[in-house]
């Protein structure tokens, strides 16, 4: 009997072809799933994930747990980070499942920074547009509806003017 291939329905999404993508690659160095490097800062902390990032883990036969490769910024952060050592294997064991690493080894290097959109100042609002704005909220009787629908406009009245002083 013939495999029959599959008819596309529409379009797909990202995440359901992702792991195929990317298993390849990652097999390559040592990891079974994407998820440590994927839920890295969630596993270690915001604070330690900004300075550290998982290179690879390296298996030896016979011994179902690896030792990952971690890159460090500086030799302060592999202060920081080589007494927590413990406390990081039993983060990552705990979200993997098992005992996936036994051994942590950490080298510095240049670490991927991820990238943070940087959100531009709040201008404040002109006396005028904000009486623009508490003009057409007076009438709502509601104190709760009406803080809201000031903020509401006030976020309005701020895009409308950074819109047009932009152009």
């Amino acid at each position: 009997m013939q495999k029959r291939q599959r008819i596309a329905k529409g379009p797909r999404t990202v995440a359901s072809i992702i792991g195929r993508v990317t298993r390849p690659i990652l097999g390559k160095r040592g990891f079974a799933h994407d998820h440590i490097i994927t839920h890295w800062k969630d596993i270690i902390g915001e604070k330690l994930a900004r300075f550290s990032y998982p290179l690879k883990v390296a298996h030896v036969r016979g011994v179902a747990a690896g030792t990952l490769h971690l890159r460090v910024a500086n030799g302060a952060a592999a202060a920081t980070i080589h007494p927590q050592i413990p406390i990081i294997l039993d983060r990552i064991n705990q979200f993997v499942g098992y005992t996936a690493i036994q051994n942590i080894t950490v080298s510095q290097g240049p670490v991927r920074v991820p990238f943070q959109r940087r959100r531009s100042p709040i201008k404040p609002l002109t006396p005028e547009q904000m009486k623009a704005v508490q003009r057409r909220v007076a009438t709502v009787q509601l104190p709760e509806l009406q803080t809201a629908l000031t903020r509401l406009g006030e976020a309005v009245m701020r895009k409308y003017t950074n819109d047009t002083d932009s152009k």
